[in-house]
């Protein structure tokens, strides 16, 4: 897992959270405790894979986002939580989603695990992964705020294909072909739904 604590610290500092729609409470104070504490918004089965801060709804205030995994059961997708800062010092979990990180071993022979990484926007957040072995396909699944509608709704899903094959690249120049799926979801389909 990658470690941004200096990130995540750099925005909150002695900071207590709540999951107000399970009534957990975080206390994020000791600072080498940080990534036990915030499993503590994860569902009882899961571990933490991974995790990111920023403002996800431009409101000015840290927020969180969450990944979640299982360690028994490689095969079961990884479910995605976003934290949202609420008030001074609490948070609640305002969206999950289980159909956007795919499992453990999902990513095919060559890359094995799928996920590469969270990447953050003004208002918004993508997923990175990675599947395949010799023909790979990386795709980009982003979702970008609407304050009007209060929530997060997708905005790219791109894939980016290419194989690693030295006869399908002639003179070593690796062809990729970027191609975008699910246009008419853009804007539409909520972070929650997406499938």
């Amino acid at each position: 897992m990658k470690t941004i604590l200096p990130l995540l610290l750099s925005f909150v500092f002695q900071l207590s959270a709540s999951a107000q729609n399970n009534g957990k409470v975080v206390h994020l104070q000791q600072k080498n405790k940080l990534k036990e504490q915030l499993s503590r918004f994860l569902d009882k089965d899961q571990v933490l894979l991974d995790f990111k801060t920023g403002d996800l709804n431009n409101d000015g205030k840290p927020d969180v986002i969450l990944i979640g995994t299982t360690e028994t059961d490689n095969e079961k997708n990884r479910k995605v939580y976003l934290l949202i800062c609420v008030g001074k010092d609490s948070f609640k979990v305002t969206a999950t989603n289980s159909n956007i990180i795919g499992c453990a071993v999902c990513g095919g022979a060559g890359a094995g695990d799928p996920y590469r990484k969270i990447v953050l926007s003004k208002g918004g957040f993508s997923f990175v992964q990675l599947y395949g072995a010799s023909d790979k396909t990386e795709t980009t699944i982003a979702f970008k705020y609407n304050p009007k509608r209060k929530s997060w709704f997708l905005s790219k899903n791109n894939m980016r294909s290419y194989s690693s094959r030295p006869e399908e690249n002639p003179g070593n120049e690796i062809k990729v072909v970027q191609t975008e799926s699910r246009k008419g979801d853009y804007g539409k389909l909520k972070f929650e739904d997406y499938r």
